[in-house]
């Protein structure tokens, strides 16, 4: 299933490596990684309460959470963390398919469907362009999250996006 995902994620844009083994470069996903293995302890993956703003800290301005609606299969931010506001503008309470271009927003939920669909985290590096100019690397975290106890399946992802210039 991997390559024909990655295929759909490389389209004209740059390629994106999909890296399940979740060997981080950056500290600050490298942090938010250890975090969520350790919330998530024996389970399947942590529940979204879980996260403690003051523990991530370090991290926190990467730090973003998108709700799952499995029936439309879209996604919708519900935190944006401050680097991914500078880098994307507002996100917060928007879908993809209404802020980027079709391939672009189409990428992002390749991306995300990558974690839907498996329910596990995935770490992702590529390029990522800005208003049409910028490119910029970046490293992503995409990690599972529950909503509640009740609640057995994924229903939110921990976006961890950090960005640099090459």
């Amino acid at each position: 299933m991997l390559p024909s995902v990655t295929s759909r994620l490389n389209s004209s844009l740059p390629a994106i490596a999909v890296d399940p083994s979740l060997a981080f470069e950056r500290p600050e996903t490298r942090a938010a990684a250890a975090y969520w293995t350790a919330l998530r302890g024996h389970r399947a993956m942590p529940f979204r309460q879980d996260l403690k703003p003051s523990v991530m800290r370090a991290y926190l301005p990467f730090v973003n959470l998108v709700d799952v609606d499995f029936e439309r299969g879209s996604y919708r931010v519900s935190l944006q963390g401050a680097h991914t506001g500078q880098v994307f503008g507002n996100l917060r309470g928007r879908r993809f398919s209404d802020l980027f271009p079709p391939d672009v927003a189409e990428r992002w939920r390749g991306c995300f469907h990558l974690v839907r669909d498996t329910a596990k985290p995935v770490r992702l590096s590529t390029a990522v362009g800005t208003q049409g100019q910028v490119w910029l690397q970046c490293e992503v975290l995409i990690a599972p999250l529950r909503n509640s106890a009740e609640a057995m399946q994924l229903g939110s992802l921990f976006w961890v996006f950090v960005s640099w210039e090459p």
